[in-house]
């Protein structure tokens, strides 16, 4: 699971790094970062083998590989 206590606090540590005010972090920063490490997660799991992915007409579906 993500922790989004760190990515909350890395976004903000970021921005108090270049002196950003206020250094909040966006809901849609966060969102954005949770979506780039579950992107991730995914293709790594592909890469293994542990997933399958597939084209459907409008999206991309992913299931268990049968072992």
């Amino acid at each position: 699971m993500t922790d989004i206590i760190k990515i909350v606090r890395d976004i903000q540590k970021e921005k108090e790094s270049v002196m950003v005010e206020p250094a909040y972090a966006l809901f849609s920063e966060i969102i954005k970062e949770v979506t780039k490490r579950v992107k991730d997660e995914l293709n790594k799991e592909v890469v293994e083998g542990t997933l399958e992915f597939h084209r459907t007409l409008n999206d991309i579906a992913f299931n268990i590989k049968n072992q």
